[in-house]
């Protein structure tokens, strides 16, 4: 991690990390902090998620973080309700 942080590019910086409270976060967290590169850390990635960062990486890269964020809520899925919500269309049918 401080390898990548203090790494002699000018580019951007984006860190994606699985679970917010994690050793990988809060280790980036304390690289992040002490480096003036300009970076973005978030939380919570999965698969999904690491495949979309790949997708848009020609892109600006707070879009890429908005879009990440938003793609997260869009893929969180209660189950149960889906299940119950399938049961009720096909018994309306």
């Amino acid at each position: 991690m401080k390898e990548s942080v203090n790494w002699k590019s000018e580019s951007e910086l984006l860190v994606l990390v699985d679970i917010y409270s994690g050793s990988p976060c809060r280790s980036a967290i304390t690289q992040l902090l002490s480096s003036e590169k300009k970076s973005y850390l978030i939380a919570g990635i999965s698969l999904p998620l690491v495949m979309e960062a790949y997708a848009q990486r020609n892109q600006d890269l707070s879009d890429i973080v908005n879009t990440l964020v938003s793609v997260a809520k869009e893929s969180v899925i209660n189950v149960n309700e889906e299940l119950i919500r399938s049961k009720c269309n096909v018994e309306d049918e």
